[in-house]
Order: structure tokens, then C-alpha cells, then sequence
């Protein structure tokens, strides 16, 4: 056949099959003009403005806005959001030919300046679900971003606010909510309290399945204790990572350290810890600690009840160094896993919760004798389950017990 002709069904099935082989896609867009507009739908899927020179080449290879790949893209990356949002200035709305995007991730740390602003990505694109911020905005200018999307489920928020009072906080007030049904993640090194007043102030309020929260102080537990009573309804999974040492961001000069020392509060010793009796659907709740102390574990699953008549599992992560195991060996740390195995026995045979308890080690040595106090440690856990070698977050060896 010196000129075979396929069906177009055909040929876009084929292109299909290629969607992650994108030196393929490329050949495919050589091969024929008729395949460009099929594989550009995979080959510009996700853009990355991780610098300026990445937006600079962008425009130099798609000077028309409006006849650019961006409608193809459906996750978005902007690494350098101050080079963005002028480009969308000069050329009157640049960014929203990314009309399409499911997905935004921002980053707004690397180059902090006041004169940064949100303002061009407020529903830029109607379709949006997810956002991700890694931030050093005062948190009024994030959430006028959040209330400009109206399909929002997922929410990230990472803080590095640099000595910033949110003195407009009641600025602007939305007439209606986002969806914000799926995953809440927020990690802040400023005050909690700041951001989870924004969503509790929301008229519709929100319906998270997934809260992923971090809490540094007596206070953040207050605040994620509202974020859990707010979404009571709806909340199927849990996880609290309690940070108990100082984070020094890579990204700040020297000159501004001392901004951010308000924002290093110490854990409290106080007791203190979620209470989790109003969220009654919950499945899963994990708990992440760096030190092998736990008595706030113990205090938030003693807040359980008959209600929670959907709990399915009790994950708890503590890495930790050989020095946190001698410590602990006979003290006040002992007693408390003592204390915890047996609550946890309790749930699984009320509730007929799994438990599993995961410890990471950097090296061998630790991972053995890690193994010879984790039997001390979870006495009955270790009994009724097995411990096992394998591979956990950093890529180092763990024990790992689960009881069913």
C-alpha cells in the first residue's frame, strides 16, 4: 500500500497507549502533523516554572498566548510566581490560558518580596480541585486566593511567614465556600490559628474526608482540635505529626533569623491533645512523633468511643535514634508504651481496631537493637503480631508489629 490510511480512532488509540513515553509522543508529533494536537493533550499534561529562564523560554516558544499548548495542561508549577504574575500583567492575563488546570502548586518562599501577589491566579482556571501552597504571604492573601475557587477540594498550606501579623484578616468575607471536600494539609511555623480561622469563618464551612496536621505547641492542638470538630461529619482519616525540634528554612538569609524567632515556640509539656469523640466516622488515624513519649497519643485515642462504630486502624510512626531507647528503658517513656500497648489492646478487642506500630533505624546496629527493646515496649502487640524488617520513609530498615 503506497499511502495506507488508518481510522482517526485508530491513530488516537495508539497515541493513547504512549501517554507516558513521552520520547515516543515526540517522535509521534514528527511523524505526522495530523498526531501534534493528540500528543500535545500528554506532552504538556504538566509544566513546570521552576525559574525565570523556564517562563522566558516558554514565551520565546509559544509567544501566543491564546494559541499555546497551556490548554492541554492540567497540573502547574510555579516556582518563581513573582516572574508569573508579571508576565500576566504585561501581557493582560497571560495565566489564564491555563484555563484547564487541575492542579496549581506555588511556591512563594524562594524569592519572598511584599510586592507578590496572588491576585492573577484567583479562578484562573474554573476547574481547578487542588492547590498547594508553600508560603511566606500573610495568610489573607492566601485565602482570597481560596475563596476564588469555587470547585476546590484539596488544600496544602506549608507557612515560613516571615514576622507577618495578618492585620487584614477581615478584609474580605466570600458569599459562598469552596468545596473543600478532599485532603487538608497544613504545617505552619507561625500561629496554627491564623489559617484554621479562615476556614472555620467560612459560611458554608467544609467537609475534608483526610486532615493532615502538624502541631508544635499547647495552642496548635486547640486549633486542630476545631479543624476536626468542624469537619466531624465527614472526616474518614486522621494524621497528626507532632514536630518537637526547631526547622532552620534553607531558603532565608541570615539577616532575617531573627524574625522568625517568635515562631519557634517549644512544645508544651503541659498534657495536652486532640480530642477526637465528635469526629465519630473515622477509619484511620496515624500518628507521626519524634520522640518516643506517649502520653498525647494515649489522651487523644482515650477520647474514643462507642460511636465510632467505622474505626479501622491505629497507625504510629515514631523514628527514633538508639539514645531514645536507652532513655526510655525502665523511665517514665517505658511506662507509657506500657500504658499505650495496653489501650490499644483494648480498642482492638472493642472496636476490632488493626494496630501497627512502625519504628525507622538508620543502620543496622540500631535496627537490632531497636528490635531487642521493641518487645519491652509493646509487650502484648508484639506477642499477638510479628515483627518484621523492611523499609520505611527514608528508605532505612524498621521493625514493624501488627496485631488484627
Amino acid at each position: 500500500m503506497s499511502n495506507p490510511r488508518l481510522p482517526r480512532e485508530i491513530l488516537d488509540y495508539t497515541v493513547d497507549l504512549l501517554h507516558d513515553k513521552s520520547d515516543a509522543l515526540r517522535q509521534c508529533c514528527l511523524c505526522s502533523k495530523s498526531w501534534v494536537s493528540r500528543t500535545r493533550k500528554y506532552l504538556f499534561a504538566s509544566i513546570n516554572f521552576n525559574r525565570p529562564k523556564d517562563l522566558e523560554a516558554w514565551k520565546e516558544t509559544f509567544p501566543d498566548s491564546g494559541n499555546s499548548p497551556a490548554y492541554h495542561t492540567r497540573s502547574l508549577f510555579v516556582g518563581c510566581p513573582r516572574s508569573v504574575t508579571a508576565a500576566d500583567a504585561e501581557e493582560g492575563g497571560w495565566i489564564r490560558a491555563f484555563c484547564r488546570v487541575v492542579r496549581l502548586k506555588v511556591h512563594t518562599h524562594r524569592y519572598y518580596h511584599p510586592e507578590i501577589s496572588l491576585v492573577p491566579f484567583h479562578n484562573f482556571s474554573p476547574v481547578l480541585k487542588s492547590l498547594r501552597l508553600i508560603n511566606s504571604l500573610p495568610c489573607s492573601r492566601v485565602f482570597n486566593l481560596v475563596y476564588s475557587l469555587p470547585l476546590l477540594e484539596n488544600l496544602s498550606i506549608r507557612e515560613f511567614r516571615i514576622g507577618g501579623s495578618d492585620s487584614d484578616r477581615n478584609d474580605f468575607r466570600p458569599s459562598a465556600s469552596p468545596l473543600l471536600t478532599g485532603t487538608f494539609k497544613l504545617d505552619s511555623m507561625e500561629e496554627t490559628g491564623l489559617t484554621v480561622y479562615r476556614l472555620l469563618d467560612l459560611p458554608g464551612g467544609f467537609r475534608f474526608r483526610k486532615l493532615v496536621l502538624t502541631w508544635r505547641n499547647g495552642e496548635d492542638l486547640r486549633w486542630i482540635t476545631a479543624l476536626v470538630v468542624g469537619c466531624s461529619d465527614t472526616l474518614e482519616c486522621l494524621e497528626i505529626r507532632r514536630n518537637t525540634y526547631r526547622m532552620f528554612p534553607w531558603f532565608l538569609h541570615l539577616e532575617q533569623c531573627t524574625l522568625l524567632e517568635p515562631s519557634f515556640a517549644p512544645v508544651s509539656k503541659q498534657l495536652a491533645s486532640v480530642d477526637l469523640s465528635k469526629a465519630t466516622r473515622l477509619k484511620h488515624v496515624i500518628f507521626r512523633c519524634r520522640k518516643l513519649y506517649a502520653t498525647w497519643i494515649i489522651m487523644a485515642l482515650r477520647t474514643i468511643t462507642s460511636e465510632h462504630r467505622d474505626f479501622q486502624q491505629i497507625t504510629i510512626r515514631t523514628p527514633h535514634e538508639p539514645e531514645d531507647l536507652r532513655e526510655i528503658a525502665g523511665g517514665e517513656g517505658y511506662r507509657q508504651w506500657v500504658d499505650l500497648d495496653s489501650l490499644l489492646v483494648q480498642l482492638s478487642e472493642s472496636h476490632a481496631i488493626r494496630t501497627k506500630v512502625t519504628h525507622s533505624a538508620e543502620d543496622s546496629e540500631t535496627k537490632l537493637e531497636m528490635c531487642e527493646h521493641i518487645g519491652s515496649l509493646l509487650p502484648k502487640i508484639a506477642k499477638r503480631g510479628t515483627i518484621q524488617p523492611g523499609v520505611c520513609g527514608g528508605g532505612g530498615p524498621t521493625a514493624r508489629s501488627e496485631n488484627r
